[in-house]
């Protein structure tokens, strides 16, 4: 996992957040200064600088912010305000400067240089003092009572247990037209993967979690990384990974799903070679397997079945999807299930573990209404009418009671357990 990503970039409640505006604007400048020199304009150590300064100011910073400029470092840490306690600033001033460069390195180096430059080139007396206090916290954990913000250590300790977490890992796989994007944007409440009548995905793509609430972070074709507060703004084609925190029941879940490439895309073989190397190379905890309940018996999805049997030995979930179709008066939903479950069953599945689900009623029904475009808002209507008849309560159709919600009959639920308990 990358710790870069799964960092938590925004603050809530900086204690600089409460001060006047131009004293704002004197901190964030020095401490962007401050991090400029020392981090060598590191691309990395900017984006967290830049989140940071966003959630004190609630606006985006300016380029200017970014630059070596000692005397925007020095008007910084001499702050004083009427009530303020004279060094409440400099200990959330080093505190910041050493906990963003610190997330900068996933593998910390010590602080010695940060020490020595300031201490050197920045600081009086007293600012020395808190330097040196603030120093030792960050490096052994312990400071005077009331010198850094409870706010400031709580981040830490938030981020330090996060990336000490190892993900499980989902392989979503899929034939094309199956609805595996939309099911993703259903499991993790965003429209993030874009959902395309062909086949769109070319490569792995890892979806994490960031299990707070927080922006998107996410990593570039050419490793570049990136932060945006408005996950909205952000689309699978823009990363090969990213994390962000899942609207959805799996928020508390240290989970990452990947993304594979639509098997049976004509236009390019490479793509089912892919998903069929990452099948083959184990690097995962379970397989989240889609199927078109319009037609799973194809040449295409046998074979990519039998694959599956003969190469992954991880828990397999087998996702039936767009049930939202089936016709009362024309169609069974329990006999589609009983023939799904002896084709798996012929094709060497034991007892293959089957989910109905609508993925695209379940996403209409998790996003913001103020997120949904006019004929999404007409079609969500249509379904919350349709999911309202028993015969659409997909749950019931493996043993569940009857659901208690319209999100419940989707079925997505009953995926999100089995995933929280894989």
């Amino acid at each position: 996992m990358d710790g870069n990503l799964i960092r938590i970039n925004s603050i809530k409640n900086h204690p600089i957040a409460s001060l006047d505006e131009r004293f704002q604007l004197i901190y964030v400048r020095g401490l962007g200064a401050c991090l400029n020199k020392l981090s060598q304009n590191s691309e990395i150590t900017k984006m967290f600088f830049e989140a940071w300064a966003n959630s004190i100011l609630h606006f985006k910073t300016h380029e200017d912010f970014w630059r070596n400029d000692e005397e925007a470092i020095k008007r910084a840490i001499s702050l004083k305000r009427s009530g303020l306690h004279f060094f409440s600033m400099k200990y959330s001033f080093f505190f910041d400067v050493f906990y963003l460069l610190e997330q900068s390195r996933i593998n910390n180096s010590d602080n010695n240089y940060i020490v020595e430059y300031l201490e050197k080139s920045i600081c009086g007396f007293f600012s020395k003092k808190a330097l040196r206090k603030t120093n030792s916290y960050i490096s052994e954990g312990f400071i005077g009572k009331g010198k850094i913000d409870t706010t400031l250590i709580r981040h830490r300790e938030i981020n330090e247990a996060l990336i000490s977490k190892t993900p499980k890992k989902i392989l979503v796989v899929a034939n094309v037209s199956a609805g595996k994007s939309t099911l993703i944007n259903a499991l993790i409440g965003h429209r993030l993967n874009k959902v395309k009548t062909t086949a769109c995905t070319n490569k792995l793509v890892y979806i994490y979690n960031k299990m707070q609430h927080d922006g998107i972070t996410y990593k570039t074709i050419n490793k570049a990384y990136n932060y945006i507060d408005s996950i909205e703004d952000v689309n699978s084609d823009m990363f090969i990974e990213a994390a962000l925190p899942f609207n959805s029941s799996l928020l508390n879940n240290c989970i990452c799903f990947v993304d594979t490439p639509g098997v049976n895309n004509a236009e390019d073989l490479s793509h089912g070679k892919i998903t069929e190397d990452a099948i083959k190379s184990d690097d995962y905890d379970a397989v989240m397997y889609i199927s078109n309940s319009g037609y799973f018996e194809t040449n295409d999805e046998q074979n990519i079945l039998v694959f599956i049997n003969k190469h992954v030995h991880k828990p397999i979930l087998f996702v039936l999807n767009q049930l939202d179709k089936f016709v009362m008066e024309e169609d069974s939903i329990s006999k589609m299930l009983g023939n799904y479950e002896q084709n798996l069953k012929s094709i060497g599945f034991r007892s293959p573990e089957i989910f109905p689900v609508s993925a695209h009623a379940a996403f209409l029904f998790r996003l913001n209404e103020s997120s949904l475009s006019k004929h999404e808002l007409r079609q969500m209507k249509d379904y919350q009418e349709q999911f309202t008849d028993p015969y659409y309560d997909l749950p019931t159709y493996i043993g569940d009671t009857k659901s208690s919600s319209l999100l419940k009959s989707s079925g997505i639920l009953n995926i999100e357990v089995k995933l929280s308990k894989i």
